[in-house]
């Protein structure tokens, strides 16, 4: 993790806000302020992909897999004891969801390896501005004795029909749902449907606000499956270097809801 921070923390331009723009005349500040004043945020940014990365990428690895951990006993045993592992991360971003999963998936063979030898993951994401940044993110923790392969559909889940190939087993949706409308929620749901296997798992985390959580709960009864959650303050296990902390002002603490529902 320490590589994946220091990294593109060096590449962060802090005075860049003078040239910009925004309104905002500081890069921090922009990038918060982005998720309480529109739905549709933006990400065209370099600047801004790479300073989300150094803030958010610990506490959302915690939250991601504190979903995953929700978890039954038998539905974590029956997903590791298939041979070929099938995940899908919607709106996956850098990559967030890809690098949570590994450390569950680390995590849940520690003293038994299961079954599973291959896991095929794929992103689906609008913004393809992503892609030169989730390559040094989504390998995060890999098991080193289980063969990956990831794939990329730049698509909008809430216009575009999605295919993806084999029938995805696992389902992770990070900050999604709150970036989508009400009135999409249901094409969301059909591409969920027509991806998915008929005993799949799906893990949503996102903003615990009365909104958001009226369309995740939309999303799980247009899926048929009541859901549990989890929405208790978590520490991000990482500790940052102190420059870090003084100029990005990263998040340390969870603050969302994280839902699992078994198909």
């Amino acid at each position: 993790m320490d590589k994946i921070i220091n990294k593109f923390y060096s590449e962060v331009n802090f005075d860049l806000s003078s040239k910009c723009t925004s309104t905002k005349n500081d890069c921090v500040v922009c990038l918060r302020d982005n998720y309480f004043e529109t739905l549709e945020i933006d990400y065209d940014c370099e600047n801004k992909r790479k300073l989300y990365v150094v803030r958010y990428l610990p506490v959302h690895i915690k939250e991601v897999k504190s979903g995953l951990e929700l978890m039954s006993i038998s539905k974590r045993d029956e997903l590791l004891n298939k041979k070929t592992l099938n995940v899908m991360c919607l709106g996956g971003g850098p990559g967030t969801d890809n690098a949570a999963f590994n450390k569950w998936l680390v995590s849940n063979r520690l003293f038994e390896k299961k079954a599973v030898t291959k896991v095929n993951i794929v992103r689906v994401d609008r913004c393809e501005e992503w892609n030169n940044i989730s390559p040094f993110i989504i390998r995060h923790a890999f098991p080193d004795d289980i063969t990956v392969k990831y794939s990329k559909a730049n698509h909008d889940v809430t216009k575009h029909n999605l295919k993806v190939g084999e029938k995805i087993d696992l389902v992770i949706a990070s900050y999604l749902v709150s970036e989508i409308a009400l009135s999409d929620i249901p094409k969301v749901v059909e591409n969920i449907k027509n991806t998915i296997n008929d005993k799949a798992v799906i893990v949503i985390n996102d903003r615990n606000q009365p909104e958001v959580r009226e369309k995740i709960s939309k999303i799980f009864e247009l899926l048929g499956c009541i859901p549990i959650s989890n929405y208790s303050q978590l520490h991000c296990d990482y500790s940052f270097d102190s420059e870090i902390v003084s100029k990005t002002q990263p998040k340390f603490n969870t603050s969302s809801i994280r839902y699992l529902g078994e198909i």
